[in-house]
């Protein structure tokens, strides 16, 4: 929505300035004519006051450029931010499969029960913002640290990937299924800089695969 949001302000503005500069360009041709008339006639009353309205068309001409200038680096940049968006979030959806491997063993080390106040935990604390789990939901919390540990990993790198998990599950992603070998490769040497507080937790997901004997 804040995307669509930036993109129908952008073509508002686009709007605006399309109609006034092609009527100043147009009136800028006509003047620029009847000037050059005007002094092969030898009407030199006429063709300054045809110059000085060509003058003051292109001084108002060059406002609209201006404003036009503007509004093509706003929409470059608006471009940039969108590009990268969806980079990030194709290059998150290449592991939600294999995130999803390891959460079906977490739930069934767990159990049902401590899974779903595991999950609602997690899902408090991530959709609140909060610091800290409840006092009532750390004997859940600790079942879950205790099973990571095997893999070196914490409860701070899971909840991390259950956050990469949920913005993976977006729109954008791809439809064919990612080999782990090339998916590790490539969490290596192409992942996005901007993702790089996932890639420790990842490289700790693939890790858990070789201690469970996967890849």
């Amino acid at each position: 929505m804040e995307f669509l949001t930036s993109l129908n302000d952008l073509k508002s503005k686009n709007s605006k300035i399309e109609g006034p500069l092609s009527k100043r360009v147009a009136t800028q041709i006509v003047l620029t004519e009847e000037v050059k008339e005007n002094m092969d006639n030898n009407d030199w009353v006429t063709c300054r006051e045809n110059f000085e309205r060509q003058i003051d068309n292109q001084n108002n001409l060059f406002n609209i450029m201006e404003q036009q200038q503007k509004l093509v680096h706003d929409i470059l940049a608006y471009l940039e931010v969108v590009s990268k968006r969806i980079e990030n979030v194709v290059a998150l959806s290449v592991y939600r499969d294999f995130i999803s491997l390891f959460v079906f063993e977490v739930k069934k080390k767990l159990g049902r029960e401590v899974w779903l106040e595991v999950m609602g935990a997690i899902g408090r604390k991530r959709k609140f913002k909060k610091t800290n789990f409840k006092k009532e939901e750390m004997r859940f919390i600790s079942q879950l640290e205790d099973f990571l540990h095997h893999f070196n990993m914490t409860v701070e790198d899971f909840e991390l990937l259950m956050g990469l998990k949920a913005v993976s599950n977006s729109e954008f992603h791809k439809d064919e299924e990612q080999n782990a070998k090339v998916a590790r490769q490539q969490l290596e040497t192409s992942f996005p800089d901007d993702l790089n507080d996932f890639k420790d937790p990842l490289r700790k997901l693939f890790n858990a695969f070789d201690t469970l004997g996967w890849s």
